[in-house]
């Protein structure tokens, strides 16, 4: 199974516990087609505006996420 991290330190503490899974986890925003690999904050504790942000960021990935799994589902038939 695809594990999708929000953040580098996600990514970190998932291979320090479960160095398995290694080869199975990718950041969120590495599907970004521009390359921006960067973190997506955690909202809580902030106000809505940061949440809508927050949404917003996670958004802007999923298309290039789905299609990542199309094509994997493709490859692996």
């Amino acid at each position: 199974p695809l594990i999708v991290v929000m953040t580098a330190s996600h990514m970190q503490e998932l291979q320090r516990r479960f160095p398995a899974a290694r080869d199975r986890a990718y950041l969120l925003s590495s599907f970004d087609p521009a390359g921006n690999n960067r973190d997506i904050a955690d909202p809580i504790g902030f106000n809505m505006a940061i949440y809508r942000q927050t949404c917003a960021a996670i958004d802007a990935f999923l298309p290039d996420l789905i299609l990542y799994l199309k094509e994997y589902e493709i490859r692996t038939q």
